[in-house]
């Protein structure tokens, strides 16, 4: 039963009605006011505040999702006790989001909340015989009102009285209550040319309750099942097929890819160059799912390592496990479930797992990070690498750990990663005896499109290793994207415009060297006001002439942080043409290493 699954284990695609339905006229707002701090407590404290509500739209902005949808998502993945079904049902009925209520009733095979009997959320009469019988009740007690009478009088006689008046609207045109696109009924005048007397028991139980197929019946229904549906009786039978189709899911790892709408076939979408690879591992999400405690959202510590979740980003969550048979930890990317919706683009996200794997499994670097295999029996796909045992970039330098030593190597290792990607000759036999007499040398040319901390993994000895490749390019000239992806802290200015060279990695290469040279975030917060590092750090140089104030103080006086920060600011030209290339950085990094 879907009951007591959380929402963050629901398969893909399970709540876009809900979502759907919550977005309008903002009813997630609503509902965000319901959700309570501590939902074991007696006493309701709000979790959520208008700061929030704000960070969400924002963020939807940014992101092309559905606020409802980010809601839920944030909701679904935060606190210790984690929502389920049935807590979102209790909450939307508190909202008094019946609509809402109702679909989730249907998930959980349950009848759906009683409606008020009056107001707005109360359910409209929708027999047409009794809409009739109504029609000639009201049409009788008007030729009885004298006053009524009298005013039928005027209107039929145009000359009778000079005198306004408004016709009274029709009983008949009934309004469509709390926004339920299910109660569409016929218009009067088409009812009136029936013959009622000898088919008003066919028509009262037809038209009752006419569905929009388009809004309310589920993704996952098969077409001539919908097509089908045409009463109440047929949607309630289909509802229990389809909740029965999802608990399947969630307990059968066959048919897991019933889970993904718009991707029918996983299998079909898959780069069959992957599938085909005999170096890649294709581990089952069976397999996956007990070496990391069922994707836990926290990092458990075992007597093989720890097991859990230890990080996330645009494209996926990561987490940690032991494997027993290859006893080593793998470094798990689980694709995020909200990208495989019908709301989304669900092909874009496979895109990009094809593009990560089919990348990673050619780039064969010390400073990129292996990959091992990948995972696709699952709701959702799987990459798995090589577990990078130092943690990111990003959390070592909150943490406040590195010498300067250290992040002197980091900076030289990153750069040989980034000189790998963009210009690693190739040699490819043209002859098919292996003479490489006749072979030709190819360029990788590739744009990584995201070098960040966050995507910088640590080994126990600092070593740098490269990694989330899902946006890599082959890079052969300059191209125009209409949709840029990326970090916007790190983007470079011609990349918010979808302009992409290999110059995007050069100017977000230096805002690493910035982070690595002081210790702050890519965004910094200066007297309660936000300032991108750059602009920080060069105004801070600009008033007081140096950079060893700025200098993060767990290094103390680092002798080299003026060629260092030189070496940022050549990386952060606004024009790209400006800016040098890899092979430069690799030798000006070399000169200050041996100075």
């Amino acid at each position: 039963m879907l009951r007591n699954v959380e929402l963050r284990k629901l398969p893909a695609g399970t709540l876009c009605d809900v979502i759907n339905t919550l977005e309008t006229n903002n009813d997630w707002k609503i509902v965000m006011s319901h959700i309570p701090k501590n939902p074991t407590s007696n006493i309701f404290e709000q979790k959520y505040n208008e700061k929030d509500i704000r960070t969400i739209e924002t963020y939807s902005k940014s992101s092309n999702r559905q606020c409802a949808e980010i809601l839920i998502d944030e909701w679904g993945t935060s606190g210790r006790v984690r929502p389920t079904l049935s807590t979102l049902k209790e909450i939307v009925l508190k909202a008094n989001i019946l609509k809402a209520a109702d679909q989730i009733a249907d998930l959980l095979l349950e009848e759906r909340p009683p409606r008020p009997s009056d107001g707005p959320a109360a359910d409209i009469d929708t027999d047409v015989t009794n809409i009739l019988e109504n029609e000639r009740l009201n049409q009788r007690f008007n030729s009885l009102d004298p006053t009524k009478r009298i005013q039928n009088d005027c209107t039929n006689d145009k000359n009778l009285c000079n005198v306004s008046t408004v016709p009274m609207k029709s009983h008949t045109q009934l309004p469509i209550q709390n926004d339920d696109i299910s109660y569409n009924i016929p218009h009067i005048s088409f009812l009136q040319t029936l013959n009622v007397a000898s088919d008003s028991e066919q028509l009262s139980q037809s038209s009752r309750n006419i569905p929009n197929l388009d809004l309310i019946v589920p993704v996952l229904l098969d077409k001539d099942l919908s097509e089908s549906m045409t009463t109440d009786t047929e949607s309630r039978e289909t509802s229990h097929n389809q909740a029965e189709q999802q608990n399947q899911s969630v307990n059968d790892n066959n048919s897991y890819q019933k889970s993904l709408p718009n991707i029918s076939d996983l299998h079909r979408h898959i780069d069959k160059k992957i599938l085909e690879d005999t170096n890649l591992i294709n581990f089952e999400y069976s397999e996956l799912e007990n070496i990391t405690c069922n994707f836990s959202e926290t990092v458990i510590k075992g007597p093989f390592g720890p097991s859990g979740k230890i990080g996330s980003g645009g494209f996926g969550e990561v987490f940690v496990g032991f494997h027993p048979t290859y006893r080593i930890p793998l470094a798990v990317k689980k694709v995020h479930n909200h990208l495989l919706w019908s709301t989304h683009k669900p092909q874009m996200a496979i895109d990009m797992f094809n593009t990560e794997v089919r990348n990673l499994t050619h780039f064969r670097h010390k400073n990129i990070v292996p990959i091992l295999g990948f995972s696709m029996n699952g709701p959702v796909p799987c990459i798995i690498c090589e577990y990078v045992d130092g943690g990111s970039l990003e959390e070592q330098l909150a943490a406040k750990v590195l010498n300067a030593k250290q992040r002197l190597d980091i900076m030289i290792g990153t750069a040989e990663g980034l000189r790998y990607l963009h210009t690693n000759e190739q040699i490819t036999p043209t002859s098919t005896t292996g003479d490489n007499s006749q072979s030709v040398i190819r360029k990788n040319n590739f744009v990584h499109r995201d070098v960040k901390s966050a995507n910088i993994l640590l080994t126990k000895d600092c070593i740098p290793k490269i990694c989330d490749f899902g946006l890599v390019k082959q890079y052969e000239s300059t191209f125009v994207t209409t949709s840029p992806m990326g970090t916007s802290a790190y983007m470079a200015p011609e990349g918010f415009y979808g302009t992409i060279t290999q110059k995007i990695d050069i100017y977000s290469y230096g805002v690493v060297l910035l982070e690595l040279l002081t210790g702050l975030k890519p965004i910094v917060n200066n007297n309660n006001n936000t300032i991108n590092i750059k602009d920080f750090v060069k105004e801070h140089v600009k008033e007081t002439g140096q950079i060893e104030t700025i200098v993060d103080p767990v290094v103390g006086n680092w002798t080299k942080a003026r060629q260092i920060y030189d070496l940022s600011q050549s990386c952060l030209q606004l024009e790209r043409t400006s800016r040098p290339c890899i092979e430069e950085i690799c030798d000006t990094l070399s000169t200050i290493n041996n100075n």
